[in-house]
C-alpha cells in the first residue's frame, strides 16, 4: 500500500476546493490592498525628502469620518516624515500615520476620501475582519500582500499549524501556513469567505505565518481612534477550568512575568478582574486595558497564594503609554 503524505492530503483538499470561489477571494483581496511609499528626511539637507527603498502594502479595513482606514506594517512606516498611498498607477495621495504598536508590528494609516477620484473609490474593496478562532488546521486560506518580494501578490495554501505566543498584556494566536516567506514580506491571510483572519508576524523569514486577527481587534480599534497603546506590563497564561481542577489554582490569568518598571504588581498573582469587571483570560484583560487612557488609575482584583491558600486582594495601578 502507498503511504499517505502531507502533500497527498494537501492535493486532496485542493481538488475539493471550488476554483471559482478561490479566485473570487483572491480578486477581492487584491482590491482591498494599496501601496504605501515611505519618505524620510535626509538629515544632511532637512529640506530634502528621499523615497525609502522599502515600499510596503496596506489593507483598507474601513471608512470613518470621510477617511479610509488602512492597516499596514509599523516597522516600515513608523519613522517616516511623510507617507503617500498609491491607490492605482494614476492616483497617489498623501496619508497620515494615525498610530502604531511595536509589539504586534501593526500601524494604522488614513487618507481622506475627497483626495481620491470617485471612479477610484468605487474600485476599492473594504476588507472585513473575521473570527480567527474559527480557523482550523487543514483549512484552505489565501495570502495577499507583499509575497516573495513582490507587492500586491496573492497565493493560497493550507493552514499547517496553530499555536499561541505570549505577549505583553495579551497572547496571540499564530496561524502557520505551508507558504514560503522571505525577509521583508508582509501580508494578510483570508479565509474562504473572503474575510481577514490574520496579519503578518514581524520578521517572518522562512514561512508565511500570521497573528490571528481576533487577538488584535482591540488594539486596531484603539489605534484607529488615534489613541496611543497603553500597557500594564504582564505576561500571563490563562488558567482554564481544567487546569484549575488539575493544579488546584483559581480560574483567571496566572502572571508568569512582569516588564521592568511597568505598572504591574507582582508575578505569581492570578488576576481575576479590572475596575470591577471580571476578566478570566488574558484576551479579555487586554480588551479592557486598551480602553483605558495613559495616566488613568485602575483597580486590579487578584488572588495571591499565602500560607496554604489563595487569598483575594485588590491593588491600584496607573496605566502608562508603551
Amino acid at each position: 500500500t502507498k503511504e499517505t503524505t502531507a502533500d497527498d492530503n494537501y492535493e486532496a483538499v485542493l481538488q475539493t476546493t471550488d476554483a471559482a470561489a478561490l479566485k473570487n477571494v483572491a480578486t477581492a483581496a487584491i482590491k482591498s490592498l494599496v501601496l504605501i511609499d515611505v519618505y524620510k528626511t535626509d538629515m544632511g539637507n532637512i529640506l530634502t525628502e528621499t523615497q525609502s527603498a522599502t515600499e510596503t502594502v496596506g489593507l483598507v479595513i474601513g471608512q470613518v469620518n470621510s477617511e479610509y482606514i488602512i492597516l499596514t506594517n509599523a516597522e516600515v512606516v513608523r519613522d517616516s516624515s511623510s507617507l503617500v498611498v498609491k491607490v492605482s498607477k494614476a492616483t497617489e495621495v498623501d496619508a497620515e500615520l494615525v498610530g502604531s504598536d511595536t509589539d504586534t508590528g501593526i500601524a494604522i494609516v488614513s487618507v481622506k476620501e475627497s483626495q481620491i477620484p470617485s471612479k477610484e473609490r468605487s474600485s476599492i474593496v473594504t476588507a472585513q475582519l473575521d473570527n480567527s478562532y474559527s480557523i482550523q488546521q487543514g483549512d484552505i486560506v489565501v495570502a495577499a500582500g507583499r509575497l516573495y518580494g513582490q507587492n500586491k501578490t496573492v497565493d493560497y495554501g493550507m493552514v499547517s499549524g496553530i499555536s499561541t505566543k505570549s505577549g505583553v498584556d495579551n497572547s496571540y494566536e499564530i496561524i502557520s501556513t505551508g507558504l514560503a516567506g522571505i525577509e521583508g514580506d508582509y501580508g494578510y491571510l483570508f479565509n474562504m469567505k473572503g474575510n481577514v483572519v490574520g496579519i503578518s508576524m514581524k520578521n517572518t523569514k522562512t514561512t508565511f505565518s500570521v497573528l490571528g486577527i481576533s487577538d488584535l481587534k482591540s488594539m486596531i480599534q484603539e489605534l484607529s481612534n488615534g489613541n496611543s497603546p497603553v500597557y500594564f506590563g504582564i505576561k500571563g497564561q490563562n488558567v482554564t477550568g481544567t487546569m484549575a481542577t488539575r493544579y488546584g489554582l483559581p480560574v483567571g490569568i496566572y502572571v508568569t512575568d512582569i516588564e521592568l518598571d511597568s505598572p504591574a504588581y507582582a508575578a505569581g498573582d492570578i488576576i481575576t478582574g479590572i475596575d470591577g469587571n471580571m476578566v478570566l483570560t488574558i484576551q479579555a484583560f487586554s480588551e479592557k486595558l486598551y480602553q483605558c487612557e495613559s495616566g488613568q488609575q485602575i483597580s486590579i482584583t487578584a488572588k495571591r497564594f499565602g500560607g496554604d491558600e489563595y487569598k483575594d486582594m485588590t491593588f491600584n495601578a496607573v496605566i502608562a503609554v508603551k
